[in-house]
C-alpha cells in the first residue's frame, strides 16, 4: 500500500498508542498504524518492574514485514532490575506508514511495561 500524501491529510491526533504489560516472551506487536494513516512516535518507554535483569528487543516493522530479527532497533538489551529505558535515540521521531508496527520481545513475561505515545495523521 502506498503512503498517504501528507498534503491531503486533514487531521493530526496526539494520543497514547499503547500502555500495557507484556504477558508473553514471544514477539508482541504493541502498535500498528491504521489504514490511510501515518504515525509519528513521540514517546517510547520500556519499564522493568521486576527485581532481575530482563532482555528487551524492539523492532520497527514496515507493512508486510515480520518480526524475524532483521528490523530490530534494539536487540537483547539487558534492562536492569526496576529500571526504565527511554527510546529517544532509537524510536522517538520515527514514522510508521499505514500498517507499519512496533514489536517488542522480552525474556521474562509479566514484568515489562511498554508505553508509546504519538501523533496520528489521517
Amino acid at each position: 500500500m502506498a503512503n498517504p500524501d501528507f498534503l491531503l491529510l486533514n487531521h493530526v491526533y496526539g494520543q497514547p498508542l499503547y500502555s500495557g504489560r507484556l504477558s508473553t516472551t514471544s514477539a508482541t506487536t504493541v502498535y500498528t498504524s491504521a489504514a490511510n494513516t501515518c504515525t509519528k512516535i513521540t514517546q517510547a518507554v520500556v519499564d522493568n518492574t521486576s527485581g532481575a535483569i530482563v532482555n528487551v528487543t524492539v523492532a520497527q516493522l514496515k507493512s508486510g514485514d515480520t518480526d524475524d530479527g532483521t528490523h530490530n532497533l534494539i536487540t537483547t538489551f539487558p534492562l536492569g532490575a526496576l529500571e526504565s529505558l527511554t527510546l529517544e535515540d532509537h524510536l522517538v521521531g520515527a514514522f510508521l506508514e499505514p500498517f507499519g508496527a512496533i514489536s517488542v520481545t522480552v525474556s521474562t513475561a509479566n514484568v515489562i511495561t511498554v508505553v508509546l505515545s504519538g501523533l496520528v495523521f489521517s
